[in-house]
């Protein structure tokens, strides 16, 4: 009664304590029930913003109860549930939807599920952690009843709406962002392969930073998310790596493989330096150091360019973080000195075309006369070739 008529909706702290109450599914199901009682009232129907039948209620029933549980009739008719994710209190829609990801358990229930996505997707405009998180839940469980033709389109169009969310401020937003990003991956049909491979390879860095997460269950679904992305692009070492969670070898996978990707991934890496969490920031410093290395051939200026980058990250609030920067610095600027050194950028073919060059302007010594062996004067005099000359010359 007091998280439904006092703590107002629109605050994560009430939602908070909402879905504590429901974690047990004992109490989940009493709870429920007490609910059903409290909607028979009109007035506090009205107030909730609660259709005249009961069928949110019963829909949210489905979470307490067992997959092979029946069905209400009810609750089979699509524009019913409609009506039930179009509430407008926030514990109520997360409880349409905690049902609404149980009943899409059931495929029987697909072209129903397939009919509800969009009103499902746009619960996400309202921005809420917890609607968030139970909306995608419910998108992963549609995707695996239908049919594969429209599961593999379906799963083009949700790597779109996950990607933005995998940084997101949530926790539990992060997780099941990652969690139906894997569904999708494993979800598309060959003929659809290749628009996916173009989505996943712009995703590799964030599943790969977000193993540093300091949600446990965060990073690992990102770990299962890049080993699905790697099984995806047939790419068996990172598959391997990932899986061995040797963050080291996954960041060199990632660069020294694809050299061609190495500073679009640099780029895309920097937004990272200033996310909320150390561990992030500290893995983001070590595959900009990598990368730095990598792009020799960008010469000085380039490794400049990256140490200005690097450079505000030494007075971090981390002391970890500020660590790992200050040896990444170090580490370039001794690759800085070492391209200073080289004359020239290293090519054989322009070194073997200027090797003559070089050698005539070398200086040379003057030799010193040999008296002649027949007398003084300077016909007898004689010099010596020098090696590098030819006695024709």
């Amino acid at each position: 009664m007091t998280v439904l008529f006092i703590c107002p909706s629109q605050e994560s702290a009430s939602m908070d304590m909402w879905e504590v109450m429901f974690a047990v599914p004992a109490m989940a199901k009493r709870l429920l029930h007490e609910l059903h009682l409290l909607l028979h009232d009109r007035n506090i129907r009205e107030f909730l913003g609660v259709a005249e039948d009961l069928s949110l209620v019963r829909l949210s029933l489905l979470y307490a109860q067992r997959p092979e549980d029946p069905v209400p009739k009810e609750l089979r008719d699509v524009e019913c549930l409609q009506r039930c994710l179009r509430t407008a209190n926030f514990h109520l829609l997360w409880l349409a939807l905690k049902g609404l990801a149980a009943l899409m358990e059931r495929p029987q229930l697909a072209k129903a599920g397939q009919c509800l996505l969009p009103d499902v997707l746009e619960t996400l405009q309202f921005g809420k952690p917890h609607i968030t998180a139970a909306a995608l839940a419910v998108c992963g469980n549609i995707l695996g009843i239908v049919e594969k033709k429209a599961a593999s389109l379906t799963a083009l169009e949700l790597v779109d709406v996950v990607k933005p969310l995998l940084d997101n401020e949530a926790a539990a937003v992060r997780e099941s962002s990652m969690k139906l990003f894997k569904a999708a991956m494993e979800r598309v049909l060959w003929r659809h392969k290749t628009q996916m491979w173009k989505k996943v390879r712009k995703i590799l860095v964030p599943l790969y930073l977000r193993m540093s997460d300091e949600t446990h269950s965060v990073a690992k679904a990102s770990q299962e998310a890049l080993m699905a992305a790697a099984e995806l692009l047939w790419w068996d070492e990172l598959k391997d790596v990932a899986h061995m969670e040797q963050t080291w070898r996954i960041r060199a996978c990632l660069l020294q493989q694809d050299r061609d990707r190495v500073e679009k991934r640099l780029q895309q890496s920097r937004a990272y330096l200033e996310d909320p969490q150390a561990s992030v920031r500290e893995e983001t410093v070590r595959f900009i150091g990598l990368a730095a290395e990598l792009l020799q051939d960008q010469s000085e200026e380039k490794l400049r360019e990256i140490i200005d980058i690097l450079q505000p990250m030494m007075h971090d609030a981390a002391p970890s973080v500020r660590a790992e920067t200050s040896r990444t610095i170090q580490a370039l600027l001794q690759h800085r000195k070492w391209l200073q050194r080289l004359p020239v950028p290293w090519n054989p073919l322009a070194a073997l075309c200027c090797w003559p060059r070089r050698r005539r302007q070398r200086p040379k010594t003057e030799p010193q006369p040999e008296e002649s062996p027949e007398g003084s004067g300077s016909e007898g005099t004689s010099k010596d070739p020098s090696p590098c000359q030819s006695k024709d010359d």
